[in-house]
């Protein structure tokens, strides 16, 4: 997970997907049944390195850095905005992210208000296919 602020800076270090800070946030979802909600949606399990879990995180212990969120990214879109200047997030791996609708194709804002974090929809990048285009090193 790799956050920018809204003037497109760095907000912190970036998150692995192996990061397990956000296990009691995981927990407390699978008691209250939200991964019943979402499989359906998006056909994905909870787990503590999705971006998701991590943006949760962020918002219960860095409200503050949570507050300045302008765009929301993983790994390989971060990268390519760097090379090209153009933020997008490619669709293949967002349909991982449990922000992503996998029969409409899109974000779906009903995940994020089940997940508690509905205020990063505007944060979202657009989407970008597989087999688009996303950019040029100039």
């Amino acid at each position: 997970l790799f956050l920018l602020d809204k003037q497109d800076r760095p907000l912190g270090h970036a998150m692995l997907s192996s990061d397990r800070r956000a296990l009691a946030i995981v927990q407390r979802w699978q008691q209250d049944g939200i991964p019943e909600k979402l499989y359906p949606v998006t056909r994905q399990t909870l787990w503590t390195g999705h971006p998701a879990s991590l943006l949760r995180w962020v918002k219960e212990h860095e409200p503050q850095r949570y507050a300045q969120i302008g765009c929301v990214m993983m790994g390989h879109d971060y990268l390519r905005w760097r090379l090209t200047g153009v933020k997008g997030c490619e669709e293949s791996n967002t349909s991982e992210s449990n922000l992503y609708n996998m029969t409409s194709g899109q974000y779906d804002p009903r995940l994020t208000q089940w997940l508690g974090i509905g205020e990063i929809d505007g944060a979202l990048p657009p989407l970008v296919g597989s087999a688009e285009k996303g950019g040029e090193i100039t």
